[in-house]
């Protein structure tokens, strides 16, 4: 019988492990609210984001550097609550990307 011939690693998740191996960690009771839509109508400079950045809404403008930190930290909270690997997570994403990318 020949030896298990192992997979290798995503460079993209060895990559973002290594950044989320540097992170701090953070309280565990954090959490993102959703506001909803009814309050956002009208008032959607309200709800801009100002502070922080969430998602990729500032991303290219180099603003508010200090929240990739926190969005390493939630990937790396996301992976322990489901047990995923982040080879996994990626598998899966890459699955449901072409999807994904038409909203």
């Amino acid at each position: 019988m020949l030896p298990a011939v192992e997979k290798p690693r995503d460079k993209v998740a060895i990559l973002i492990e290594g950044k989320v191996q540097e992170m701090p960690s953070f309280w565990p009771d954090c959490c993102i609210y959703k506001v909803p839509q009814r309050f956002r109508r009208g008032n959607e400079e309200f709800y801009e984001p100002l502070v922080v950045s969430i998602g990729p809404y500032h991303f290219h403008q180099g603003s508010f550097p200090q929240m990739q930190i926190f969005k390493l930290k939630y990937l790396e909270a996301f992976l322990s609550r489901n047990h995923l690997s982040l080879d996994q997570c990626l598998g899966l994403m890459r699955t449901w990307e072409e999807i994904a990318r038409r909203y």
